[in-house]
């Protein structure tokens, strides 16, 4: 199986530039009736604390986010606003006090501690059984990390919000996250303490 890396590379060498746009119209059906939205996981994962330099560091932090469109394909007016679209995930590896110390950096639900050998097959498992779209801010550094732990990626797309921006709002640069959510207006309580 080709690395997630090589797989990234490959589709961004394949002239499928802007990838990012071309994958977000065809997972929501932009311009097509409802019932034409992919039917995959989107997947948004962010990971801290890594200070990736080719080893990975005794403690760290994964958050997932993941939006299932079959809730958006079976959306209706008696849609009941307590269901779940995005279900949320905070995991830590590290003692329990660095837990405490850090659970509150993330906005994906209560913190839940792994142990470094849990992580593949807890990322897996999220994800067993369907296509999926991963999104990431800056990818690059989180799929090396992600195939360092020996997580298996096998998306059916990547989507970089940092080049999405490039993309869609015309921003000439590398935009840290934090600018993003200012660019786009999102309310930040409601999301990472960003850096």
């Amino acid at each position: 199986m080709k690395s997630a890396m090589l797989q990234m590379d490959g589709y961004l060498q394949a002239g499928n530039i802007p990838q990012n746009l071309a994958a977000i119209q065809e997972i929501f059906g932009f311009g097509t009736p409802i019932k034409s939205v992919a039917d995959v996981l989107v997947v948004a994962i962010d990971i801290e604390n890594v200070g990736w330099k080719g080893q990975i560091p005794p403690y760290f932090q994964i958050g997932l986010c993941v939006l299932d469109t079959r809730h958006l394909m079976s959306y209706s007016s008696t849609f009941n606003e307590t269901d779940a679209v995005i279900v949320s995930h905070s995991f830590c590896v590290g003692p329990e006090k660095y837990r405490a110390t850090v659970s509150n950096q993330f906005r994906f639900g209560e913190t839940k501690m792994i142990r470094r050998a849990e992580v593949s097959a807890t990322i897996e498992n999220i994800m067993s059984g369907r296509d999926y779209a991963l999104v990431f801010h800056d990818r690059k550094e989180d799929i090396r990390f992600l195939e360092a732990m020996q997580v298996g990626l096998n998306p059916t797309y990547f989507i970089d919000t940092q080049q999405a921006a490039k993309e869609v709002l015309g921003v000439h640069h590398n935009t840290n996250l934090r600018t993003l959510v200012e660019i786009v207006q999102c309310p930040k309580e409601q999301l990472t303490k960003l850096a």
